[in-house]
């Protein structure tokens, strides 16, 4: 796994300030599930040929895994990372995008003002993530849940290890009712004694954790229309018999098959609000209003 973080500063790239979004997020990408075994770190100014140079070295030259930008995504005039990166990708990838998005939202309003983009280019995912420390630290842990998978697939790396093995019991068939008891058994004694297994390896922990997945994917009742549902529905249930009653101390028990009205006026005074009135039937022997 090697990595990329391409800060896009002028005032970093001139050494008026210190990259401190750029050295946060090495130190994330070294403490997080990704392992990375290399990680390049650049620092360029709000230049939108400058940016797509390095974007391109660290995905066509240097090939790496990941690449992550930090800088340029606001409404400034030199804010011009966005529009450096969209062109160079092959597909975009708004999920993460949308993500990143809706999680700050719930952190600031402000966060309706990031322009980032995310996508491939070749085998190489490439994010940007806003120019503070605290905001790129923050749309960093929204997005790493989903990026071990992505990378995987974009490299054929194996970078979280419970993967395969759950691709091969999802191709398993599971026949009948027993093996689908057995698999729920399996979660749950595995919740049982889940916490006498943080001892053992992350690898086996990872596995663990996603047991789930290995439970049978098949239904034992197939698929049907639903006209045809509608229709078998109808056809093994029967109408309810109807009858009429006069004492309502005799209707507890029924339910009405048509609206009932009253003939008095209710409530019996004048009120500019008539909601919130009920009549309770349940637990008294005659009606009251409520």
């Amino acid at each position: 796994m090697r990595c990329g973080i391409l800060t896009v500063s002028d005032r970093c790239s001139s050494g008026e300030t210190e990259d401190k979004s750029g050295e946060n997020l090495e130190k994330l990408l070294r403490s997080s599930d990704l392992k990375p075994t290399e990680i390049v770190r650049r620092c360029v100014p709000d230049e939108k040929t400058t940016i797509q140079d390095a974007l391109r070295h660290f995905a066509d030259d240097l090939k790496l895994n990941l690449v992550l930008t930090t800088g340029g995504t606001g409404f400034s005039p030199r804010d011009v990372t966005p529009e450096a990166t969209r062109p160079l990708l092959d597909k975009e990838c708004p999920g993460l995008v949308i993500a990143m998005l809706s999680q700050s939202l719930h952190v600031t309003p402000l966060a309706m003002l990031s322009r980032a983009a995310a996508g491939i280019r070749k085998s190489t995912l490439i994010i940007n993530f806003p120019g503070s420390t605290k905001a790129s630290h923050e749309c960093f842990t929204f997005v790493i849940p989903a990026l071990p998978h992505a990378i995987e697939l974009l490299s054929d790396l194996p970078v979280i290890h419970h993967h395969h093995p759950v691709q091969h019991h999802h191709t398993c068939s599971h026949p009948n009712r027993h093996s689908s008891h057995h698999a729920a058994s399996q979660h749950y004694h595995h919740h049982n004694l889940h916490e006498g297994r943080r001892k053992h390896s992350r690898q086996a922990a990872k596995t663990d954790e996603f047991q789930v997945a290995s439970r049978p994917r098949h239904s034992l009742y197939p698929l049907i229309p639903v006209p045809e549902a509608i229709s078998v529905i109808l056809t093994n249930t029967f109408p309810l018999p109807t009858t009429t009653l006069t004492n309502l101390q005799d209707a507890l028990g029924y339910v009405l098959s048509e609206d009932l009205f009253s003939c008095d006026p209710f409530p019996p005074f004048r009120a500019s609000v008539k909601d919130g009135y009920a009549v309770i039937g349940m637990i008294i022997l005659h009606a009251r209003v409520a």
